[in-house]
């Protein structure tokens, strides 16, 4: 790829399957925002993809039209959908923003997303997934039967999510830098905004240690359910959930977020001890 592809609503991006058709964005300049920039009701399956740049970090160069450029898949439209998919070696992100799109992902395959730039204090938006700034309905964000490993900085990040159900089930979540989800000043804002954690393996996770990483991390946030999960070797906790007042806004105040029957294998659970968070069966 030399330059950036924007779909059209419905388009269908169909490989011959993920060992076999390739997307390479090296060629793409370190400026642009993605490989895709996706539309209403755009469908990506079986193939991999890759190599979408960034700046050096120090450089002096930034992004065009914002810091967090990188992508392989820029979310546009309504609903996005991503089936089968490889997706590395991306400067910030496999699937990255935020606005109120529906975003489905199924059976992705998903490491080394994210490098000095987008980790660097001024932007950190470094992850396999990151949704950001959901104001609008629908919102929704499903991530299904999908690996998310070997990141440098976070698996999936919900950052200021105020619509629409963050589904994440039956996922691995392995050797992941800092977390591997991360639900942070999100939930509270609204009725429609709460995340669902449930049945998903986190291992390995944390290697840099930050003493606020875990696994799972609740930071700041509201309104998450977190379930039948199996923590193994995390570095610096299985779950944390930490509470700052100084954010601004300070909405969330982490309520809502509920702990229960997940098999922790001797990693830690903090934060439970915070008013309207319920740990319960976590052995």
């Amino acid at each position: 790829m030399t330059s950036t592809i924007e779909t059209d609503n419905g388009d269908r991006v169909i490989g011959e399957g993920r060992n076999a058709t390739f997307i390479d964005g090296l060629g793409l300049p370190p400026t642009a925002e993605g490989i895709f920039l996706t539309n209403t009701r755009t469908y990506f399956a079986d193939f991999d993809i890759s190599g979408a740049p960034t700046p050096q970090a120090g450089s002096g160069v930034y992004c065009t039209d914002r810091s967090n450029c990188g992508k392989a898949l820029s979310i546009r439209g309504s609903s996005l959908t991503v089936q089968s998919v490889d997706c590395h070696d991306n400067g910030g992100n496999c699937i990255g923003g935020g606005g109120s799109t529906e975003v489905t992902v199924d059976d992705l395959n998903c490491w080394n997303n994210g490098n000095a730039y987008s980790m660097t204090s001024s932007f950190v938006y470094a992850a396999c997934i990151k949704r950001a700034a959901v104001y609008a309905p629908p919102g929704r964000t499903t991530v299904t039967n999908s690996s998310i490993h070997d990141n440098p900085w976070v698996g999936i990040w919900c950052d200021h999510c105020k619509y629409g159900l963050f589904d994440i089930e039956g996922n691995r979540f392995v050797n992941n830098g800092l977390a591997g989800i991360e639900w942070e000043m999100s939930g509270g804002w609204t009725t429609d905004d709460r995340a669902v954690i449930r049945n998903n393996v986190f291992r390995g996770n944390n290697a840099l240690a930050a003493s606020y990483s875990a696994g799972m991390h609740v930071s700041t946030a509201n309104d998450i359910t977190i379930s039948g999960n199996t923590f193994r070797r995390n570095v610096v906790a299985g779950i944390s959930i930490i509470f700052a007042a100084s954010r601004n806004p300070p909405q969330p105040d982490s309520r809502g977020v509920a702990v229960r029957n997940n098999a922790m294998n001797g990693n830690l659970v903090g934060g439970c001890d915070l008013q309207g968070v319920i740990c319960r069966n976590n052995g």
